[in-house]
Order: C-alpha cells, then sequence, then structure tokens
C-alpha cells in the first residue's frame, strides 16, 4: 500500500484516559501516521460504526498440532501444516495479525502465509521445543526407547545436554528457520508432573540466550511452571516465560528487574477445571496479580474458539 489511506467515522480508544472517541486513522505504508478529525489522504474507507485497533499478536499458540496431537502415529506428515490452515483463518477473523508459534509449525507454514498460498497473520517460529535429556520433550517407552512424534527434518533434534550442545541446538533450529528458542525448563501441567523440576541449568540457559543473541538478535521463550525456573530463566535473560503457573515475589521480582515478559496462557487452568492439578487454578490467578503489582510487562495469547492444543 502507498500514500495516505484514511479510515473514516471510525471509534478509537484513548488508552491514557480510557474514554472512546470519533476519530479518523491515517495509515502511510505499514505504519499509523495520524488520528484525528477531518484528516485528508489518497484514498478512504468509512468505518462508520467499527472500533479501530491495532492487530493483535498472539504470543503462544500451536498452529500444527491443534488437530493432530492426539494421534501422531496414524496420521501422515503432510496433515500437520495442513491443519493449521483453518487455526491461521480463524486468528486473523479475529484481528490477529502476528502469531508466535511456540513449537509444532515448520518454515513451509510462514513461506505459504508469506507467498498468499493461505491465508493467515504473520508467522513467528519456533519450530521445536529444545530440552535436556529427561524432559518432556524427550520421550521414551520401555520397550521402544526415545519416541519422536514429530521427528522431521524441517523439525531439527531438540534435545541436548550441557552448554555446548545447547549453543548447537540453537543453531540447528535458526538452521531450520527458527525465529525463537523455545525451552522447556520444568515438568508439563498436562502431565501434573515436574512442575517445580529445573530441568536445566543455569549454565545451559546462559549458552541458549547468548547463542540465541549471536544469531540476528534472537530471543528463547521458556515453558516453567514452577517459580523456581522461572526465576533462573528470567537472570539467564530469558525473553518471556510461557505458562507461569506458580510464580512467586522472587520470580516476578526477577522477571520484571531483567525485562523479561509474560505469556500466561490462563486457559490452560482455567477453561477444563476437571483437568487443572487441584490448585492450579487458584495459583495461576495469583501469580498474574503478583506480576502485574511487580510491573512484569504481560502479552496476550488467544485461545477461546480457535482450534489449538495448548502445549502445557
Amino acid at each position: 500500500m502507498s500514500g495516505r489511506l484514511v479510515l473514516r467515522n471510525g471509534s478509537v480508544l484513548d488508552v491514557r484516559s480510557g474514554a472512546v472517541h470519533r476519530a479518523d486513522v491515517v495509515l502511510e505504508g505499514e505504519r499509523i501516521a495520524e488520528i484525528g478529525i477531518g484528516l485528508d489522504g489518497d484514498d478512504a474507507i468509512d468505518c462508520d460504526g467499527g472500533l479501530l485497533v491495532p492487530g493483535f499478536i498472539d504470543c503462544h499458540t500451536h498452529l500444527c498440532i491443534a488437530q493432530t496431537r492426539r494421534d501422531p502415529f496414524g496420521l501422515p506428515r503432510s496433515v500437520r501444516p495442513l491443519s493449521a490452515v483453518p487455526v491461521l483463518r480463524t486468528l486473523l477473523s479475529l484481528g490477529v495479525t502476528t502469531v508466535r508459534d511456540a513449537w509444532g509449525a515448520d518454515a513451509g507454514v510462514r513461506m505459504a502465509v508469506e507467498k498468499g498460498w493461505i491465508d493467515g497473520p504473520q508467522v513467528l517460529l519456533s519450530l521445536r521445543q529444545v530440552g535436556t535429556t529427561g524432559g518432556i520433550g524427550d520421550l521414551w517407552a520401555p520397550r521402544t526407547g526415545p519416541l519422536d512424534f514429530f521427528e522431521d527434518p524441517s523439525l531439527p533434534d531438540p534435545i541436548f545436554n550441557g552448554a555446548d550442545e545447547a549453543r548447537a541446538v540453537v543453531r540447528r533450529m535458526v538452521r531450520a528457520g527458527a525465529d525463537w528458542i523455545k525451552v522447556t525448563v520444568t515438568g508439563s501441567l498436562a502431565l501434573g508432573k515436574g512442575l517445580e523440576d529445573l530441568e536445566l541449568t543455569s549454565d545451559e540457559l546462559t549458552a541458549l540466550v547468548d547463542e540465541a543473541r549471536r544469531r540476528g538478535g534472537r530471543r528463547i521463550m521458556v515453558h516453567a511452571h514452577g517459580a523456581r525456573a522461572a526465576e533462573l530463566a528470567a537472570r539467564a535473560g530469558a525473553g518471556s516465560i510461557e505458562h507461569g503457573t506458580y510464580l512467586d515475589e522472587a520470580a516476578v521480582q526477577a522477571m520484571a528487574e531483567h525485562g523479561t515478559w509474560y505469556v500466561p496462557t490462563l486457559s490452560v487452568t482455567q477453561s477444563d477445571l476437571a483437568a487443572t492439578p487441584e490448585g492450579a487454578a487458584e495459583a495461576h490467578l495469583e501469580s498474574m496479580r503478583l506480576a502485574i503489582a511487580a510491573g512484569v510487562r504481560i502479552a496476550i495469547t488467544r485461545f477461546g474458539r480457535t482450534p489449538r492444543s495448548c502445549g502445557s
């Protein structure tokens, strides 16, 4: 889009006063250039009756495992990326213009959106959730040994041990197209175990953060339910904490001090109380209150009716 596009007669929210009022909004290229009354432009759209907001950023979703995670062996590989099509379409219809995939989608999904083959928001990829031997990303069964439901050349091996291998796993993900590095530091709420574990050492986390930054200024997003895991990740320089179900004062202070974003994914504990460990729903809300009081920056994620799997 070139020139000045005027969105006329819409309503806008003044976030400082909380007031909603009529205004014109001028777009120049991809930026909001001006807000006011009676503004001129090269083209205009009448937005009478609409509320104008910037595009939303969904910071934690799983585009390709919403429909396929429950039957990873019985489905062809091609089903995974194809299952993302309705998810992407739904997100875009809800005003989401950027989505950060928290593992499961490969670079082909991003390419399909960029080339206009499918409709959807801008896609930021993490590819796999990287972690150590015995962590939640390292599946194992007595009869078969290691299991990798998502083994695929476009989704590299996510398992590492030690600082040197941590750097290597970042390089594998970047080579395959990752924008963010997804790291698991605690167990799974869905499995109900390991929630207070520390699956990585401080040296491993520091190596992940440093290597990601060396590779184009990338950041790491950390799956952490427990307070000590969140605090450790924040002090290592993590970009965001995902879930953060059982935070405490020390954890939120570390997050505030180091500028670590909090992506609470509240639907993990609030949408299905029967499937949530006892006390988790209340603890999650208390974690939110602590984070807000400490001044931690909080990012949104919308699950709602969108086909999804929370990856908890």
